[in-house]
């Protein structure tokens, strides 16, 4: 496995633990790497930059970290690693990209000298990225990727599952099919196909439909996703990461929309392309202000003119939106906005290659700006697709997890159960 894609899985995995009371401590190498890389994507851009160490700490509050208590270390192995370096009251940042992000994040994890159920929680998800296996013959692939014995190594896979590193069915509790949410993140046609042909001709017909519209709007509200498929066949092909659900939350409630996973596809793989969800945010925010930004504030007119300008590293306004629209890539580090006047302000691009891929997916239908409605109010928090898909998989209840079994199954095997 290459460093861009273990860091990519540690990314993933320190936001999977934060959601349980104990995870950063079972998982502390994973927790501590993950962190260090989610301040180095927040607080860096394109070229070498300079901030305070008051901005500094206001990013590292924008990705949950306690200043007091886990900032110092941070800071220090940040330090080593040379990716900053205090001089005075001020920090300095290397230029970073997406890719070499990850690649630190990787280097710091490896260094750490992590646990064998983290080293474990890695290969697996690695192992089942691709094709949902059975529990047995993961077992015995992973442990030869980790050199553990074969009994030692299921004890760390079914701990793994426990934190939601990766995910089980239980309907086959004696071996049950193991998968995660990126199993369609490449547009994977034999893949597509299975999971279609697993259902009746009604649900395929109701599939083909709503794939069509997809593919001309490019992201679709997900209660009119619901309305095209029906509750259950949404959950069952939700839960498995056959779409994507993203959420903006504000201070009305919470408005979610549909992608396909490889929307965010722009060279290869949709995982490593958008792995800190970068795009993905900045694809919300911009339809955001695309639908109920009032023009008199400073709403988008020509989005192809807007990201070319800001792409260009180019700054775009003076407007009122820019400073209420877009606080989610102001704490994410996507953009850096300035005070003008009257409340109006300048936005700038801090990562220009999320740039292009939010216009990339944004391109990628004709009317998906149009696709997504959402409240005149600003947009203060982003759900991403995992974190969606996770919560679609509590829901689940005996009779919808028997049927995303047999779907997983068809889709290993091309045997029905």
């Amino acid at each position: 496995m290459d460093d861009v894609t273990k860091g990519a899985w540690v990314f993933h995995h320190s936001q999977k633990i934060a959601d349980f009371r104990n995870g950063a401590n079972q998982f502390p190498n994973i927790d501590f790497a993950g962190k260090c890389g989610q301040l180095i994507s927040a607080a860096s851009q394109d070229g070498q930059s300079q901030i305070s160490q008051d901005q500094f700490a206001a990013y590292a509050r924008g990705c949950g970290i306690n200043v007091r208590t886990e900032m110092p270390a941070l800071i220090q192995e940040l330090e080593r690693q040379k990716i900053i370096e205090r001089v005075g009251a001020t920090i300095e940042l290397l230029g970073m990209t997406s890719k070499s992000i990850l690649i630190h994040t990787a280097r710091i994890f490896d260094e750490a000298s992590p646990a064998p159920k983290e080293t474990a929680s890695i290969a697996t998800a690695e192992t089942i990225s691709v094709i949902p296996k059975r529990l047995s013959e993961t077992i015995d692939e992973v442990a030869d990727v980790i050199r553990l014995p074969s009994s030692q190594t299921a004890s760390l896979i079914k701990e793994c599952s426990e934190f939601g590193l990766i995910d089980s069915t239980s309907y086959t509790a004696s071996d049950p099919i193991l998968f995660n949410g990126n199993l369609f993140r490449s547009e994977n046609e034999t893949k597509l196909s299975a999971v279609i042909n697993s259902l009746t001709s009604r649900d395929m017909s109701k599939v083909n439909e709503l794939d069509q519209v997809l593919r001309q709007r490019g992201a679709v509200p997900a209660d009119i996703v619901k309305r095209v498929l029906g509750e259950d066949l949404f959950a069952k092909l939700h839960s498995i990461g056959f779409y994507d659900v993203s959420t903006i939350v504000n201070n009305q409630g919470d408005f979610a929309y549909v992608t396909r996973p490889s929307a965010f596809k722009k060279f290869g793989n949709s995982f490593l392309e958008d792995s800190l969800d970068l795009a993905k945010a900045f694809v919300a925010s911009l339809t955001y202000g695309m639908q109920k930004s009032e023009r008199s504030r400073g709403r988008i007119q020509m989005i192809g003119a807007l990201m070319s300008k800001l792409i260009q590293g180019r700054s775009v306004g003076p407007a009122t939106a820019i400073g209420e629209d877009y606080k989610i890539l102001e704490v994410k580090g996507v953009v850096e906005l300035t005070y003008a006047q009257g409340g109006q302000y300048y936005m700038r691009l801090k990562k220009r290659e999320v740039g292009e891929l939010a216009l990339s997916v944004i391109n990628s239908g004709d009317a998906s700006l149009e696709a997504v409605v959402l409240p005149r109010t600003s947009a203060t928090s982003f759900t991403n697709p995992e974190r969606s898909r996770s919560a679609q998989r509590k829901k689940e209840n005996p009779a919808l997890e028997r049927e995303v079994a047999a779907i997983l199954n068809d889709l290993r095997t091309g045997v029905k159960l």
